[in-house]
């Protein structure tokens, strides 16, 4: 294993490894639609956070039952599946990304606030799923982001403190979810502008994961 400053690698999966958040404001959009709830954008972005289970509680207020929450969320789902299947594709350099520091022996996570369906329906469409050691997903953590429970259980899972980890992340929610874990964070550029993004104290912004050296991209952080 070659010997790097970073001990682990720990990613989020929608608009990190795929730029896809748009197609999910589409389905919650055309879910919501379906019974009758429209809002502005603004109302929107705050409700979505959290678990599948979190984010309907906050869209139908009157519903407490967890089960129908749960048969909401993944009617929403598997909407989205349905319009995004067949044009699911990893953000530019990714692959090769990956590979270099697998290669270098480095491990890597997946730690999402997605459902474990949605999950596997993105892996299986990249097939990359086999460059995760540990993958963590909303049904394993009772909180979603920005709560840090999903990256702690993450770096449980590699075995490596989360000071020693480096977290991409894309949304507001997931960069303060890493950095309350304790985690170094870089931040992709697809759902928030750099400067946006430049309210955070972020180890680097990337557009995509284009670049000549990855591993030494990780030793060259503080």
């Amino acid at each position: 294993m070659m010997e790097t400053s970073v001990k682990a690698v720990v990613f989020d999966m929608d608009g990190t490894l795929v730029d896809n958040m748009h197609m999910h404001q589409r389905a919650w959009r055309e879910f919501l639609l379906r019974y009758g709830i429209d809002m502005s954008d603004e109302e929107f972005h705050r409700k979505n956070a959290g678990t599948i289970v979190q984010v309907v509680a906050n869209f139908f207020p009157h519903i407490d039952d967890e089960a129908e929450l749960m048969r909401l969320g993944l009617e929403k789902e598997a909407h989205y599946q349905d319009i995004y299947r067949g044009q699911v594709q990893p953000i530019a350099g990714l692959r090769d990304f990956l590979t270099r520091l697998k290669v270098a022996g480095i491990p890597m996570a997946l730690a999402s606030a997605a459902h474990q369906g949605n999950i596997d329906f993105t892996l299986d469409a990249l097939g990359m799923r086999d460059f995760f050691t540990a993958v963590t997903g909303s049904d394993e953590v009772p909180v979603g982001k920005p709560d840090p429970a999903v990256y702690i259980r993450s770096a449980e899972k590699l075995g490596v403190p989360p000071s020693s980890c480096m977290a991409f992340e894309d949304s507001f929610s997931g960069i303060r979810a890493a950095l309350s874990a304790d985690m170094r964070v870089v931040a992709m550029a697809t759902t928030h502008s750099r400067e946006e993004l430049a309210a955070f104290p972020l180890l680097a912004v990337l557009n995509d994961y284009v670049m000549p050296d990855p591993v030494g991209f990780l030793n060259r952080q503080p």
